[in-house]
């Protein structure tokens, strides 16, 4: 940690210095995209989506809403949202894409090519999606959601197959994300989940990202919508097999991540020091 002043107060800055430490975990199975929650319909009680398969017996193109209660069938009121057909919804992310106090859906589609934005209308539905599109050249991998540019609009981040660079997409506070930076990672591929946190404690947000080469790198951000590219760490786990997560794991206040291996029974802490 490096102590900072500035005019009005001193605060502290972490070094983005990681320590290992390493522990065995049960086994569990692997989704196309992990679960998202939020209160979608204002009924301050946590709701669910995710993206679907037919195990289910629900369209596998499409992401189920279910809604939460306060009795012991939890998540039972179900709702259906349809990206585009054939588009392959890849991941969910949740955030008040329209600025009226109600929690949208963000769905990133890997044939589609786009975000799709469901608007919760306030009442009893979410609207039809609203697409950004994303590259024409590029299918999409990973997506995270922050407010990059300091306007209190939720942004987009964006990765892509095989691709060395990272897109943000400006919201608009419609439900629209479309003015766009690409942010150069180096030589090597993004392979792993983006992930969005402060992770050097300045106040900024961060985007964090697996590359090849078995390497957690961020994108260090400015509140001003740019970023400056940084090799944290290396880690054992990368690719398809491979969760990275963050929290506060010390009881610090600082962002600490977790990588894990959803094949063995293993995980590795880097804890922010």
């Amino acid at each position: 940690m490096v102590p900072t002043t500035t005019s009005k107060r001193t605060k502290v800055v972490c070094s983005l210095k990681y320590q290992q430490v390493s522990s065995a975990i049960g086994t569990f199975g692997r989704r196309r995209s992990l679960p998202v929650f939020g209160d979608f319909n204002g009924d301050k009680l946590l709701d669910i989506a995710f993206q679907t398969d037919k195990q289910l017996g629900i369209n596998p193109n499409s992401i189920g809403v279910y809604y939460g209660n306060d009795r012991t069938d939890y998540f039972t009121r179900h709702r259906t949202l349809v990206p585009d057909d054939n588009s392959y919804p890849l991941r969910v992310a949740v955030a008040d894409f329209n600025c009226d106090s109600y929690q949208d859906i963000a769905v990133l589609t890997h044939y589609g090519q786009n975000t799709g934005i469901f608007i919760y209308d306030g009442f009893t539905r979410f609207q039809k999606q609203k697409t950004s599109f994303t590259r024409k050249d590029k299918f999409p991998s990973y997506f995270a959601v922050g407010d990059f540019n300091s306007d209190t609009l939720p942004d987009v981040a964006v990765s892509y197959n095989c691709s060395n660079f990272i897109d943000v997409f400006f919201g608009n506070g419609d439900g629209i994300v479309s003015d766009s930076k690409m942010f150069q990672i180096g030589d090597e591929l993004v392979v792993d989940q983006i992930i969005v946190d402060d992770f050097n404690a300045d106040g900024n947000l961060d985007i964090g990202f697996g590359k090849t080469g078995q390497r957690i790198s961020l994108l260090v951000g400015d509140c001003q919508g740019n970023f400056k590219a940084q090799t944290a760490f290396q880690v054992r786990f990368s690719g398809p097999s491979a969760w990275t997560g963050v929290g506060d794991f010390n009881g610090d206040g600082f962002v600490d991540i977790i990588n894990v291996d959803l094949n063995s029974t293993s995980q590795d802490v880097f804890l922010n020091v």
